[in-house]
């Protein structure tokens, strides 16, 4: 008898084949971690394959200086606490590694026999000892998956921590994904200088952290990282997080042969960042553009008359340069709007309703918030222009509530937290008949609420979209 095949033929290959093509895929710098996630999702076979590979983060350091210490001798030892599989290393706390007691008191401790002083003897040998093992990490730590690593710089007193802590990056050739967290008066040069052997990067993250006890916000020198990035002209994604205003975006581009600009596919930046002038040889073929600002979208008009319009788009507010941009945008594919939950007035809704029909073609993702997805629908013309989205494949409600919102607002949602989500479903369920809805920042008893409510509705079509909520958690 003839037994019929259900299911992909993927599945059913040899053990050695999966293990061959997940070696293949974890090596090849063109595939991100997040596709590499994503896999986990086919099935279980592929979740029991790919968890250990794309789910493990190696942190150094947490916790208080005993267990600095015992987890460095433990990966110098080899005792096994090294993850073979670990795909993310995140590198902070190592400010605690840097001598900040006179070495008089090491010499003469009797002379200060005060348990104050006591505990800080103590603390100096964790250090000698911490800092001794932590020299020997670049030859002891075995990393062969790992492709980001997430560098802290938080103090300036000392360069030892820089120089190890980027001396340890020479060890993983196979690195793709960087994110550097320096505080605004750290030796940006020496940091720039240290990182000079890392060349094969497509992904960068610059955060420059603000310091209080400063007083004040010194300029950061940030054309010390122009070789740096031209150097890595595999880059792709960027991603800038200043802390002081004028930030002049060119400076990062200043050592870039300008007849070999970079070729990013995505940016992401802040109010504070300017010139969006310099950023346009280098995004000729920009996919997504996310613009964290609640204030003003300044860089429309920039990116508007280069004829520069990627199919995707993260804003945080809704003001007439970001309207006249998506009017003249020839397709939007994704659309994020409001992401930190401010209110938009019944006009902005009015535009923002125009807008998507505009694009109803072409767009597959929204995300907006609850209450401001809420007003859009609120007449019956703006439901009729939402409706057009037939192509719509997942929207995320972001259900972020706080002072913002009007009072009226405030007092519907405190009466039934799921108000918003109820008003949006009977639409939604109409659009697409394998539309995702992803409730992102609510809680778990809101998220049972609303299946509850679609499950019991007596319109099939919302029933039906009980089993296409998607919860997704506050973040940890």
């Amino acid at each position: 008898m003839q037994h019929e095949h259900v299911g992909s033929y993927m599945v059913y290959l040899p053990m050695e084949l999966h293990v061959h093509i997940r070696h293949k895929l974890i090596t090849d710098p063109e595939t991100t971690i997040s596709q590499l996630r994503s896999l986990r999702l086919v099935c279980k076979l592929f979740d029991t394959l790919w968890s250990p590979m794309v789910m493990h983060n190696m942190t150094l350091f947490t916790g208080d200086p005993i267990h600095h210490v015992n987890r460095l001798f433990d990966i110098v030892r080899d005792k096994g606490t090294t993850a073979a599989f670990t795909t993310t290393l995140t590198l902070r706390n190592w400010e605690f590694l840097e001598f900040r007691w006179s070495f008089w008191k090491l010499r003469n401790p009797w002379h200060y026999l005060s348990l104050d002083t006591l505990r800080h003897f103590k603390e100096t040998l964790y250090c000698v000892q911490a800092r001794r093992y932590a020299s020997l990490l670049p030859d002891k730590l075995q990393l062969p998956y790992l492709r980001c690593v997430r560098l802290f710089f938080p103090r300036s007193e000392s360069n030892w921590a820089t120089y190890h802590l980027t001396r340890m990056l020479t060890a993983f050739s196979q690195l793709t994904e960087l994110e550097l967290t320096i505080a605004v008066n750290v030796d940006m040069a020496y940091v720039a200088q240290c990182l000079r052997h890392l060349q094969g990067l497509r992904k960068l993250k610059l955060v420059i952290l603000y310091v209080r006890r400063l007083g004040y916000l010194p300029q950061p020198e940030i054309n010390r990282f122009s070789r740096f990035i031209a150097d890595n002209h595999n880059i792709t994604h960027l991603t800038l997080r200043p802390c002081t205003r004028n930030f002049n975006l060119s400076e990062l581009f200043l050592d870039v042969p300008s007849n070999r600009p970079l070729i990013l596919e995505h940016v992401s930046c802040n109010d504070n960042c300017q010139n969006f002038e310099g950023l346009l040889p280098h995004i000729q073929s920009l996919s997504s553009f996310e613009f964290q600002c609640d204030r003003s979208n300044t860089w429309c008009t920039t990116l508007s008359d280069a004829g520069i319009f990627p199919p995707t788009i993260k804003a945080y507010s809704l003001d007439p340069q970001i309207t006249i941009y998506l009017m003249k945008h020839p397709g939007i594919v994704g659309l994020s709007i409001y992401e930190e939950g401010g209110t938009m007035s019944a006009i902005e809704g009015d535009q923002l309703c125009s807008i998507l029909a505009q694009h109803s073609a072409t767009l597959h993702y929204l995300k907006i918030t609850s209450p401001n997805l809420t007003l859009m629908l609120r007449t019956l013309q703006n439901e009729l222009n939402f409706k057009q989205c037939k192509n719509l494949r997942e929207i995320v409600l972001n259900g972020r509530y706080g002072a913002f919102y009007s009072p009226l607002t405030r007092a519907l949602w405190e009466s039934d937290k799921s108000y918003h989500e109820k008003q949006i479903f009977p639409v939604l369920a109409h659009l697409n008949c394998s539309l995702t809805v992803v409730l992102k920042y609510v809680q778990v008893a809101i998220f049972d609420a609303c299946v509850e409510f679609c499950g019991k509705s007596d319109d099939s079509f919302v029933c039906n979209l009980a089993g296409r909520l998607v919860l997704e958690p506050w973040a940890t």
